[in-house]
């Protein structure tokens, strides 16, 4: 895992966030110990309408669950590291959020997106992961092998949130 991570962000910084009108940092937000929670049940039907659950997919490997939009401009940013990041072996799970399957489809698939994404076309997921900002698209979670939430990122991410995120959920 961490010569994986090595690949994915050659140098690693801290990010300082700043405040977004809904209250969260933006940026990259690592949980101390004592604020880290066992990530919700997250199941549902993925864009190809397969049933799948975040539990079940991750498998006893870091997990992180990107939530995007076909609609959003700096999820194009995004998807294309998100992308490298699970052909080279990390455990991405996309939610789409308010946005049309046939839309999203077409959307990943021009980005080179293969890891699976579970529609969200009401906003029911997103409103089950309260540690997340409601209308803060792009934004993600990262979760331990163990399913405990050790970090977010409000916005999109870069290499380097990545790659701090990854070996925090890795240690």
């Amino acid at each position: 895992m961490l010569g994986l991570l090595a690949v994915l962000a050659p140098s690693c910084s801290s990010s300082a966030g700043r405040q977004s009108h809904s209250g969260s940092t933006v940026g990259l937000t690592v949980f101390s110990p004592r604020d880290r929670v066992r990530l919700p049940a997250l199941a549902g039907t993925t864009l190809s309408g397969r049933s799948l659950t975040a539990s079940s997919y991750a498998a006893g490997s870091p997990l992180v669950v990107d939530v995007w939009a076909s609609w959003c401009y700096p999820c194009r940013q995004e998807l294309p590291l998100l992308a490298r990041a699970a052909r080279q072996g990390v455990r991405v799970l996309g939610i789409d959020e308010r946005d049309s399957a046939s839309r999203a489809l077409a959307f990943a698939d021009d980005h080179g997106v293969t890891y699976p994404s579970l529609h969200d076309p009401d906003g029911r997921l997103l409103g089950g992961l309260r540690m997340l900002p409601q209308n803060g698209i792009p934004s993600a979670l990262i979760v331990t092998a163990d399913g405990i939430v050790v970090a977010r990122v409000v916005g999109p991410l870069s290499p380097d949130m990545l790659h701090q995120a990854l070996r925090k959920a890795a240690s």
